[in-house]
């Protein structure tokens, strides 16, 4: 379903993505060896959840979506170059909406998922598409937001972050038949995708260490 409503492009969903994950990777790497590494904002939003579980004492602590926003906001950084608040509305309405979309609550969701052509014979209310073409219009209204507020300050061939990068290899391919050509519109499915995989991978597998480190004190000794 996502592919249909991203129209087949993005790094994850996408046919042809080969050109997409190269170009990802390499620019990650990049930064690394430039000195512009991802562990400091990493290590700020460690030192940010563990204050958060400071301030809960003995009260119980909520684990299911904790990660989520330090993830998100780690890569706002990493793409953008921006930090948002934690309780900033737009961050949290972001986040809860994402998992309105990657968790599927129904079993009708579930199938037209996975099998988008079973949609047609459902109300879109039902197969969480009108849903998910919602959240991603808005969610693309705020890419475009913090790309217009790239371009004021940004130096062509002198990235300050991913989208700046991501911005120069556009503007540098002439083949019409790169996934980066500007006729393409390529660029906010590409950071569409690296905020999904956020929420999918690392959260959720951060979510699912915590659970087994808790039911497992032998392995906590271990590490």
């Amino acid at each position: 379903m996502i592919t249909r409503i991203l129209d087949g492009k993005g790094i994850i969903w996408a046919d042809e993505n080969k050109e997409q994950r190269k170009f990802v990777l390499k620019t990650f790497k990049d930064f690394e060896h430039n000195g512009d590494t991802t562990k400091d904002c990493i290590h700020n939003e460690v030192t940010r959840l563990l204050d958060r579980l400071k301030d809960h004492g003995n009260i119980t602590f909520p684990v299911r979506g904790t990660f989520s926003i330090h993830t998100v906001n780690t890569l706002f950084r990493i793409l953008f170059g921006v930090s948002l608040r934690h309780d900033d509305p737009e961050l949290l309405s972001f986040v809860e909406r994402l998992k309105g979309v990657t968790h599927l609550s129904n079993p009708i969701k579930r199938a037209c998922f996975y099998a988008p052509k079973l949609a047609k014979f459902f109300p879109a209310s039902w197969t969480g598409e009108k849903f998910s073409r919602d959240f991603f219009a808005d969610f693309f209204t705020l890419v475009e937001q913090n790309i217009a507020n790239h371009l004021k300050g940004r130096v062509q061939n002198f990235p300050r972050n991913f989208t700046d990068a991501l911005m120069d290899k556009i503007e540098s391919t002439t083949d019409e038949n790169s996934v980066f050509h500007s006729s393409q519109n390529s660029s906010i499915p590409i950071l569409a995708d690296l905020l999904l995989a956020s929420i999918e991978t690392t959260s959720s597998t951060l979510e699912w260490a915590i659970l087994f480190l808790s039911q497992f004190p032998t392995v906590q000794g271990k590490l």
